[in-house]
């Protein structure tokens, strides 16, 4: 009697062991990829570039632009910032426009594959002449 009192608890417990073993095999927990980790540069602006995905060759970046001083509407982002890897520089195919002091939406650049070491250049940007954003 007692063993038959056990089938139902074993049984369970069973089930959910293969199904956290499977689970986990699965999915993995990896560590935070460095060419993903957001990037910060300081100054009179500060600009945060975090890398998003690479889709039909082009990669994008969430931009974020903050200032207390600055009013950032004379800036045209396609003006400021290039993407270089391997030997090339890319201009931006797309910019968020920028308005007031507050700014932040998706930056893209198209590429002949999908680059495992870049750097983004931005100058121009008071107050820092030029700032380098490098990923590796």
């Amino acid at each position: 009697m007692k063993n038959k009192n056990l089938i139902i608890p074993i049984t369970v417990f069973a089930i959910l062991a293969i199904f956290f073993s499977v689970f986990y095999a699965f999915n993995p927990k990896e560590p935070v990829d460095k060419i993903s980790e957001t990037k910060t540069s300081q100054g009179e602006v500060t600009i945060d570039l975090t890398p998003q995905e690479y889709r039909n060759n082009i990669l994008y970046f969430q931009i974020g632009l903050n200032t207390h001083s600055v009013n950032l509407e004379n800036y045209n982002l396609r003006e400021h910032i290039i993407l270089v890897y391997d030997g090339k520089t890319e201009s931006p195919k797309e910019v968020p426009k920028l308005v007031g002091h507050h700014n932040n939406g998706i930056m893209s650049f198209k590429t002949e594959y999908k680059p495992k070491e870049y750097l983004i250049k931005i100058s121009g940007i008071p107050d820092v002449q030029e700032r380098v954003l490098e990923w590796k």
